[in-house]
């Protein structure tokens, strides 16, 4: 079966909302998940994902309804390394304070989110994340 499944690519397929998450959460050997441009995908559903338990790799790009609770759904991840919102325009910089501690992340893209002016971002001179913002 799909047990030993690494990477999933779910990129614009229709269909795919937070009901859709109790179907993959049982995919033990995940480590990277693109869901992007599915646009019934909120912070409740993608909370679901936190039984994956080696998931590193989290691309959300497009997803309209991820909002500013992001970062708090995204704390109990324990290897997520890289994560991409790209174009969230749902997203402030209300999402940063807690996106920027992530314990592990490496690689944060919010490049064209248009809620994003970064003024938070430049006040964490702390962070060892690179950020992507344009």
């Amino acid at each position: 079966g799909l047990s030993q499944l690494r990477n999933l690519n779910l990129l614009g397929s229709r269909g795919i909302g937070d009901s859709f998450f109790g179907n993959i959460v049982g995919l033990n050997q995940l480590h990277t998940l693109n869901i992007s441009s599915n646009y019934d995908i909120t912070c409740k559903g993608v909370a679901k994902l936190k039984t994956l338990p080696i998931l590193s790799t989290l691309i959300l790009d497009w997803c309209a309804d991820v909002g500013d609770a992001i970062g708090p759904v995204l704390a109990p991840f324990p290897s997520l390394t890289h994560l991409s919102l790209k174009s969230c325009h749902a997203l402030t910089d209300a999402c940063l304070p807690g996106l920027l501690v992530l314990p592990k992340l490496w690689t944060l893209n919010l490049s064209h989110c248009s809620g994003i002016k970064g003024a938070k971002l430049m006040a964490n001179k702390t962070t060892t994340i690179n950020v992507i913002t344009s």
